[in-house]
């Protein structure tokens, strides 16, 4: 063998090894990527956790409603009293309407959403707001900052 072919091969060799390390390393990014908050993956696991909570909601389950909040409200509110009043009692059909990010924050979004409940006696199909968090690996409802929908 000569001296250009043993170059050839090691260099191809060489090749070979930075190819499957670059793709051994995107494999990795991709692998953690899915927790991200502002990736679509990150969107996706958003969204599954909205539709958790609110079908805990709906099935008045308002323990897992609450450990589904952030951690700064549950250390404020204690779980038994959270429990025992409750919210937005008899809701259904929820949708979520859009998801943005909040500017100026790696890690919290805006989930707006249309619900039906009924008031009264009588069926509302009103809009909420919900600003969720991504806290200690997972999505969280952030209700330490809550927004109300006042109309003034």
């Amino acid at each position: 063998m000569n001296k250009s072919a043993s170059y050839y091969t090691v260099g191809i060799t060489g090749l070979s090894v930075i190819l499957i390390f670059l793709l051994s390393s995107c494999t990795v990014i991709s692998k953690n990527s899915s927790v991200t908050p502002g990736d679509d993956n990150g969107t996706a696991t958003l969204k599954k956790a909205v539709y958790k909570l609110w079908k805990a909601r709906s099935q008045r389950d308002w323990a897992t409603v609450y450990n589904m909040t952030n951690k700064d409200f549950r250390n404020s509110v204690k779980q038994e009293k959270f429990v025992s009043r409750g919210e937005m009692k008899n809701v259904s059909d929820y949708d979520i309407l859009s998801i943005r990010p909040i500017p100026g924050t790696k890690n919290e979004y805006e989930v707006s959403l249309r619900f039906k409940i009924i008031k009264m006696g009588y069926p509302l199909n009103p809009t909420v707001s919900e600003l969720w968090l991504f806290e200690s690996g997972n999505w969280v409802l952030n209700k330490s900052k809550m927004r109300t929908n006042k109309p003034f």
